[in-house]
């Protein structure tokens, strides 16, 4: 349960399980009614950081400069987000990837996997900016599978180019029919 407005200006987040979505957020993320403002991503920021923290490792590749599944959660499994208010997100994704890799981009979650979550009594605001190939971006959800978005709404702008890329005001792109908006 989050005890306070969290305010992060100033500083790059790295989303909670990120990654490739082999690691899911399966808990439960209450806000509270607080909002976490300010948040800011940006891939080539994250890439040097990792790199900064753990130098070059012989015979492993962490791939292209980019980030795959990004938003306050990166991958979200069969968890709920609810109670909680993202203002003023400013993300800058590119996926520079030679690989078929997609890149999952939202507020909230960038991707949402195929167990069952809720996202309920959320809102999101602020500026995403993707480009490059095969993106999934929404103003609250990058990438959905089989899950429930309720009472929730978002002021995000969503500025994306290149090729593939699935952009919507809720959900950016839904993998199955399993995806209910509810209000």
């Amino acid at each position: 349960i989050l005890k306070n407005d969290i305010d992060l200006a100033g500083k790059i987040w790295t989303p909670i399980c990120p990654g490739g979505g082999n690691v899911h957020c399966n808990g439960i993320f209450d806000g509270a009614g607080h909002s976490i403002k300010n948040m800011t991503i940006i891939s080539d920021s994250i890439y040097a950081r990792y790199h900064e923290q753990y130098g070059v490792i012989e015979n492993f590749d962490m791939g292209s400069k980019y980030v795959q599944n990004a938003g306050l959660v990166g991958t979200l499994g069969s968890g709920t987000i609810k109670n909680l208010n993202v203002t003023d997100v400013s993300f800058s994704i590119a996926n520079s990837s030679s690989n078929d890799n997609q890149i999952s981009v939202g507020p909230l979650v960038g991707w949402k996997d195929v167990n069952k979550g809720t996202i309920d009594f959320c809102s999101a605001s602020g500026n995403i900016y993707t480009s490059g190939a095969r993106q999934g971006v929404g103003g609250l959800v990058g990438n959905a599978h089989s899950s429930t978005i309720k009472n929730s709404i978002s002021y995000t702008n969503i500025y994306a180019s290149g090729d593939s890329a699935y952009v919507g005001g809720i959900v950016g792109l839904t993998k199955n029919n399993e995806v209910k908006i509810e209000s």
